[in-house]
């Protein structure tokens, strides 16, 4: 197995492993968060982790840029130009922290008025706001470390860290507010996730690269150019992924009420965990060797991999659409009860953005590893222009729905439609040979997997609860895996039974 493919696997299946621990807990520890403060705490706490994202954007792009000139640097083998731009990296977000800190604390006077806070739960809600920002502005520069890690392609050593030391903080969490702390126990928990992890990541950027040492004689401007000449565009096609999920939540508490807030988070826990944490892993887990396949320009090998990855991304959001149209309602009245439950309406449209999305996201990684993201960035820029007026717009005569609306058509009319377009011309690749190659086909082979779990989850009875969902889940699964590996591994082959299977589990050919 080459070293790009075993560093992109373990890489992906820490994420993903360390994705499914975190997410038990989280799924033990929500309805806790939730009785011990309320629907309306609990829902200013989602509007300010919002605001956060938004204040995240001072970063200006220069994390992601650490990332592609460390991969460089690392490969030609000159640490004092590796040592020199993460110190000017470092730097810049000491000061950029500052910054995102002293936004932030001004931002906290119009808190009130922009959510009506009730005067009972002002100074909660306000110092709970202002333990976050304190957070934020910390993890700017603590960022540098998990960045030099990525760059080392380690991703499994920084996902299995920062997954434990996660955990940890949602536990505390919980124990604080047993303790009566209240609503300001959950930033406290972040901030606790955000020191630990910068520290344990310092350590290992300093195993992985010995000659590291901050030291501020080494910023210099000429890094500090070549950063924000990558991180602009960087930043553009980050600020529609931002709004995207930031601004429906501070919308919602704006123009409803934060008592909304927490029925729409919660009816989108499962889509957003797909689409957004889950159908990222493995793009994430493959960007520093598609870095460096664009660094040599290995296009063919590009190619390979881009086709593989449409593949799999069209199945896995066929996967998650049916396993959210038929799961999501009856799970969410088990977990957290039928008044945090937003509607079937609702969940249909989080069906149509979650099967768009996974697709658009399992994909993009490779835009971003090529650099070349000026056009890229533009229709970003259009997306989330579009975003935020469709929202505001919508949100009056359709509520809660209106705002996912706002969400799928803006990303329909400029990335979705863009993206696919610009890879297959940058990589030299037929867009019609890739819809035929790489779309249609587990299209095609999804439709028997969701029609047989749709009849079966009919005639099941759903008073027996938790297993219904177990249930259900598992014949989708079962199912789908029957349409797509049961059909390739009984195929006439001379091939192997072990060969066969190391194929499948490596999309046909090392790369």
């Amino acid at each position: 197995m080459s070293s790009r493919t075993e560093n992109a696997l373990w890489g992906f299946v820490s994420d993903v492993g360390g994705l499914v621990a975190f997410t038990i807990i989280s799924f033990i520890a929500s309805p806790i968060i939730l009785k011990l403060t309320s629907q309306t705490l609990y829902g200013f706490w989602i509007t300010i982790i919002s605001i956060l994202g938004y204040l995240a954007l001072t970063d200006l792009g220069l994390g992601m840029s650490l990332v592609r000139l460390v991969v460089n640097h690392n490969l030609k083998g000159n640490s004092k130009a590796l040592n020199d731009i993460i110190n000017t990296t470092f730097f810049t977000f000491c000061g950029i922290g500052m910054l995102f800190l002293i936004i932030g604390i001004s931002i906290s006077t119009y808190l009130p008025s922009w959510f009506e806070i009730p005067q009972e739960e002002l100074l909660l809600v306000l110092s709970t706001y202002r333990v976050a920002i304190i957070s934020g502005a910390l993890a700017l520069p603590l960022s540098v470390f998990s960045s030099i890690i990525v760059g080392f392609q380690k991703m499994s050593v920084l996902n299995i860290s920062t997954n434990i030391i996660s955990i940890v903080g949602v536990i505390l969490s919980i124990i604080l507010l047993y303790l009566g702390i209240g609503l300001v126990a959950l930033p406290l928990a972040s901030l606790f996730t955000i020191i630990v992890g910068g520290i344990v990541n310092f350590f290992y950027s300093r195993k992985y690269f010995p000659g590291l040492k901050l030291d501020i004689s080494a910023f210099n401007r000429a890094d500090l150019k070549e950063l924000f000449s990558i991180g602009g565009y960087f930043q553009l096609g980050r600020v529609s992924n931002t709004v995207a999920l930031s601004s429906d939540n501070i919308i919602i508490s704006g123009a409803l009420g934060s008592g909304y807030v927490t029925p729409y988070a919660f009816t989108s826990k499962l889509p957003i965990m797909f689409s957004v944490t889950l159908a990222s892993k493995l793009p994430n887990a493959i960007f520093p060797a598609m870095t460096d396949l664009f660094a040599n320009n290995e296009i063919d090998k590009l190619k390979q991999i881009y086709k593989r990855l449409t593949f799999f991304a069209v199945r896995f959001a066929f996967f998650v659409g049916a396993f959210v149209y038929i799961l999501n309602p009856q799970f969410i009245k088990l977990w957290v009860g039928q008044e945090n439950y937003g509607g079937d309406l609702l969940n249909f449209i989080f069906v149509l953005f979650v099967i768009f999305d996974v697709i658009y996201r399992t994909t993009t990684a490779i835009v971003f590893a090529s650099g070349d993201l000026k056009n890229y960035s533009i229709a970003a820029s259009l997306e989330a222009i579009l975003n935020i007026t469709l929202s505001l717009i919508l949100v009056g005569p359709f509520g809660l729905v209106g705002i996912v609306l706002g969400t799928l058509i803006s990303k329909l009319l400029t990335t979705g439609f863009y993206t696919p377009y610009w890879v297959c011309r940058k990589l030299g690749l037929r867009l019609n040979h890739l819809v035929k190659k790489s779309i249609i086909p587990p299209i095609i082979l999804s439709v028997p997997s969701i029609c047989i779990t749709l009849t079966f989850a009919h005639f099941l009875p759903l008073n027996i609860g938790w297993f219904w969902l177990i249930l259900v889940g598992i014949i989708l699964a079962i199912t789908n895996f029957i349409m797509f590996e049961g059909i390739s591994l009984t195929k006439s082959s001379k091939e192997s039974w072990k060969v066969r299977l190391r194929k499948l589990v490596f999309m046909q050919e090392e790369y």
